[in-house]
């Protein structure tokens, strides 16, 4: 069993997810399954990302779906079908922080955290890229970490939780 679960739901926009997938790759820690939820993308481009995909990494596993449910139904699809005992909900145009893995285990195990969010936004500025990132504000179970970015994407929340329960207590 992995110790991480990264869960990716996904329709369309195989241009930002290839970069996402290769994010995932790039982690300290190389105890994961990545796990991508495709919501019945209309693409030409599916089939082929989808081969290229599984092909990358035997880690990777793809669930193609036939109809439209939208992101919270795949993402509570994607909750049921991990393995992982930390759990990571990203966004398919994400990208995730080297250490990202390594700094949400900490955070999970030796802050006793219940849930770790994960945000920050990057923004263009004369061809010149900086991020702006919210600063740590304790929220009951959750609090937001500022992380680093790639860019020229922008980083959208993300959590990391625990598997044994959906609403992130163990």
């Amino acid at each position: 069993m992995p110790r991480h679960s990264i869960l990716i739901a996904a329709h369309n926009r195989f241009d930002y997810l290839r970069n996402t997938i290769i994010t995932c790759f790039a982690q300290s820690d190389p105890d994961f399954e990545l796990i991508i939820n495709d919501d019945a993308s209309n693409s030409l481009e599916a089939d082929p990302f989808y081969d290229w995909a599984e092909k990358l990494d035997s880690r990777i596993k793809v669930i193609r779906n036939i109809s439209n449910e939208g992101v919270g139904t795949r993402f509570f699809e994607l909750h049921q079908l991990a393995n992982g005992e930390l759990l990571h909900l990203i966004g398919s145009d994400d990208l995730m922080h080297p250490r990202r893995l390594y700094q949400s285990s900490i955070d999970l195990y030796s802050l006793h955290n219940k849930a770790t969010v994960w945000c920050s936004s990057a923004y263009q500025l004369n061809s010149t890229y900086a991020a702006r990132s919210m600063s740590e504000n304790t929220m009951a179970a959750e609090y937001l970490k500022a992380t680093l970015f790639f860019q020229p994407y922008v980083l959208h929340p993300t959590v990391s939780y625990w598997h044994g329960d959906i609403s992130g207590h163990r």
